[in-house]
């Protein structure tokens, strides 16, 4: 609730809080109350209230993690008995044991007075920090005092690691904000798939046999919010994080025209995100000139929680309490939820994605590994256009550093000859651009190239998950036995079955009837066409790829030059293998007609290329039609006779 007048929110906030109730308003679109103001409106006037209170506040502070976007702390998963079990400790050791209040009191103040604080949940993945982990848990066995507070102080020198690192972050949006034109700033994550099943009742009862479906967030910083849907046939991998991340760009692309000079892409951890094709797509972004410069970003292990996070939070609040039983009201809801907020919202369904591990695995440098494994992990990369050379054949440098920042603190093992009670310490370490070599008396840096030649497979879709057709047909058979007193849900369902879900366990036959969307396929790649004279033929999944891209409306700049447009914009038309398929776009606006779909068989267009451009601009045609000899990658071809 929003209020003008300051007085009248006090006063309203000050109601809520006495009646337990959530106390968030805001006065000129600020939070009316802080986190302080808060605690002490609520705090208890007894001395053994405000010992405990006082506690509980420097526990937040120290092991809490402050959350950026929303007024939040949040603590790694724990219980609250042991806390409290910290707190006994700590009371003695102040010689404070007659103060101690009761576990129930202690909860009523925890609850009372900092409601903003959130335990999360627990989840068996290897996303935890270590380093919070094994502090948090030396200070809840050791009843030392001195271990206990050397334990603090390394704690809150962990804290100004992650912290730093998280105010770089927000460094760069605010660059990319200021700056639209020149800087980008994207953040990808994942909403967690436990909270998106179909179909979703309400958090009340678990379906028996769900369609999973994984949501795949990027946030583009003062721009857009999209997600992007994929479903059980598609592997959440490097694949499809990139094929996010390019379709992203592709939109923005098109929208403007261009791509900003420098990109801040900022991702977790993940075995999809962190890996050598991401980063080698990266370099390939450089290489083609769609950007100058990226930087590819991951927080520390354990502290990836960011803005992003409260987008996929602001889902799980809304959909937690209601029905989303199809996928098509599952994506309604989605809407809804992000009809009013200040970033525009999109959401696009995948079936099918190219398989970029396969394309770019063979020009990938094979020396290159190790660079994500724990001790020696690289949080930050960098790609920069340089001058091609026999160093960067690509005329792109990679470089790296394992912090964004220049200083941080690593608690290490302490050495043998340092006592500490902990047996560790904290470690200052500078944090420097590599890899580098020495000249003279001074470390130069020397980069790296993760490409080593353009690749030259063909760009064909990933394989599907095995089983998923068996596994999505069990669901609808469920479906249509717990719904059948409600015929509307079952018919939603095979609609989704008949008209989108993919109907064949095999990719290949997918793409010949709905074809395969390459993002950027004009211009990242190229690179896989060229010019009539020296031409090689597109893959075919690249065929299917533009017949997809341009069919389904996107307008590529005009072109007067027809030749060169049938030699690097024409596509198969996989049902009819003697014809190829040229949109109307592709053509000058003085060619294009109105006429919906028709196709010019090769004896309607007979003589010279000049006579066949005479005829074409007498036409007004949507699509151009002609025989076209496919020949091996690599090899030249001609157009024939038509």
């Amino acid at each position: 609730m929003y209020y003008n007048d300051a007085s009248v929110a006090s006063m309203e906030a000050v109601k809520r809080l006495r009646n337990n109730e959530n106390p968030n308003l805001f006065l000129d679109g600020n939070p009316l109350l802080s986190e302080a103001d808060v605690t002490a409106l609520l705090q208890s006037n007894t001395e053994k209230a405000k010992k405990a209170s006082l506690f509980l506040r420097t526990y937040f502070q120290l092991v809490g993690d402050a959350m950026p976007n929303v007024a939040e702390i949040h603590l790694d998963p724990v219980e609250k008995r042991d806390v409290y079990k910290e707190y006994c400790i700590d009371m003695t050791e102040a010689n404070d044991k007659d103060d101690i209040v009761s576990y129930s009191h202690f909860l009523k103040i925890w609850n009372k007075q900092f409601p903003h604080v959130r335990i999360r949940e627990y989840k068996a993945v290897s996303g935890k920090c270590a380093c919070c982990a094994n502090l948090s848990h030396m200070r809840g066995m050791s009843k030392n005092p001195a271990m206990r507070i050397e334990i603090s102080e390394l704690h809150a020198l962990h804290r100004i690691t992650y912290m730093s690192e998280r105010e770089r972050y927000y460094e760069r949006i605010r660059l990319a904000k200021n700056d639209p034109d020149n800087y980008m700033s994207i953040i990808m994550d994942g909403m967690a798939q436990s909270h998106t099943k179909l179909p979703w009742q309400a958090n009340v009862r678990e379906f028996t046999c769900p369609l999973d479906q994984h949501l795949q967030g990027i946030l583009e910083h003062g721009q857009c919010f999209k997600i992007y849907r994929t479903f059980n046939n598609i592997r959440n991998d490097a694949n499809s994080n990139i094929h996010c991340l390019l379709m992203h760009l592709e939109a923005r692309y098109n929208k403007y025209g261009r791509l900003p000079d420098t990109i801040f892409i900022q991702a977790d951890g993940g075995a999809e995100n962190a890996n050598k094709t991401m980063l080698a797509m990266c370099e390939l972004l450089i290489h083609r000139g769609l950007t100058k410069e990226i930087y590819f970003n991951r927080l520390p292990v354990g502290h990836t929680h960011e803005d992003i996070d409260a987008k996929f939070g602001l889902i799980w609040k809304t959909i937690r309490t209601q029905h989303a039983l199809t996928p098509q009201s599952y994506e309604q809801k989605l809407k809804e939820i992000f009809a009013n907020t200040k970033y525009s919202f999109e959401l696009h369904d995948i079936f099918v994605v190219p398989d970029y591990k396969s394309f770019l695995e063979d020009a990938i440098d094979p020396y290159f590994k190790n660079w994500s494994r724990e001790g020696v992990t690289q949080l930050c990369f960098r790609f920069q256009a340089v001058p091609r050379s026999a160093d960067y054949p690509l005329g792109v440098m990679t470089s790296y550093r394992a912090y964004g920042t220049d200083e941080v603190y690593e608690i290490v093992p302490s050495p043998n000859n340092r006592k500490t009670a902990t047996t560790y310490c904290a470690q200052r370490v500078f944090s420097f651009w590599g890899p580098t070599e020495m000249h003279g008396d001074d470390h130069r840096l020397v980069g790296l190239s993760i490409l080593q030649k353009l690749p030259d497979k063909p760009l064909l879709p990933a394989p599907f998950e095995d089983g998923f057709l068996r596994y999505f047909e069990e669901t609808v058979r469920s479906v249509e036995k717990a719904f059948y007193a409600t015929p509307n849900i079952v018919e939603e369902w095979k609609q989704f079955q008949n008209e989108v879900y993919p109907y064949s366990i095999d990719e290949k036959r997918y793409v010949d009837d709905y074809g395969l969307h390459v993002p950027l396929v004009t211009t990242l790649f190229r690179f896989m066409f060229k010019s009539v004279s020296d031409a090689t033929a597109p893959n075919e999944a690249m065929e299917a790829s533009l017949y997809h891209q341009y069919c389904c409306g996107r307008k590529p700049e005009d072109n007067p030059n027809i030749i060169d447009v049938l030699a690097t914009h024409c596509v198969r038309f996989r049902k009819q293998h003697n014809l190829v398929i040229l949109p109307r776009y592709a053509f000058p606006s003085s060619y294009r007609g109105m006429i919906d779909h028709e196709i010019i068989r090769r004896d309607t267009l007979l003589g010279t290329p000049n006579e066949k451009l005479s005829k074409l601009k007498k036409m007004e045609l949507v699509f151009i039609c002609m025989e076209y000899k496919l020949n091996p990658v690599g090899q030249k071809n001609d157009l024939e006779q038509m």
